[in-house]
């Protein structure tokens, strides 16, 4: 079951290729390190000094709290969905909620993995991963399912259109009206707006 939940929001290689090393522990963790050499200590990167286990890199680091809080903020923004706050939802996807859309589902299982992505990307990292960095993800996985409904065929592609725009319009409203907001002068935003 936990094989198989992760990758059904996106048809995206990239997305599954991530779910997977999630899944098989492919992210070294301090704890880790320190039994393959004697120079690297168990501590967590992030700077709280607690031992570095998978489950503490990925949920129980107060400073990957914190970032799990936040994108809690975001994805209810997004999808009106309000996440529950537990490592088998948030990391491994299990959800067992059938009054849930399929839609909202897609879409939560989509930020969620951009959250991870974005965890991921900052791994040996004190600091927070950056909301912009986030944001980045979640366009490059609706950016990508735009291509896929670019691509498939004109059957498909009136039922692909209204599942893209069920899944995707609410992100789209909160992030050009928030976000771009806030970093109009950065760049990745324009050039995905003009996109």
């Amino acid at each position: 079951k936990i094989w198989s939940s992760e990758p059904v929001c996106s048809k995206s290689l990239n997305m599954s290729h991530f779910a997977y090393k999630i899944l098989a522990r492919w992210y070294l963790t301090p704890t880790v390190l320190s039994h393959v050499t004697s120079n690297c200590s168990n501590k967590c990167w992030k700077g709280c000094n607690m031992v570095g286990t998978f489950l503490h890199m990925w949920w129980e680091c107060p400073v990957i709290r914190k970032f799990w809080l936040r994108v809690r903020t975001f994805i209810y923004a997004m999808s009106g969905f309000y996440i529950p706050l537990k490592p088998l939802f948030v990391l491994l996807g299990i959800w067992n909620d059938p009054l849930v859309p399929a839609s909202t589902r897609s879409l939560v299982l989509t930020l969620l993995m951009a959250a991870k992505h974005s965890i991921a990307l900052n791994w040996k990292s004190q600091t927070l991963p950056p909301s912009t960095q986030f944001f980045r993800k979640v366009l490059d996985y609706a950016i990508f399912d735009k291509v896929q409904l670019t691509l498939s065929s004109a059957d498909d592609k009136s039922c692909m259109l209204e599942s893209y725009l069920s899944k995707w319009s609410e992100a789209f409203r909160y992030i050009f009206t928030v976000v771009y907001k806030e970093n109009r002068s950065q760049d990745w935003i324009r050039t995905l707006l003009i996109a």
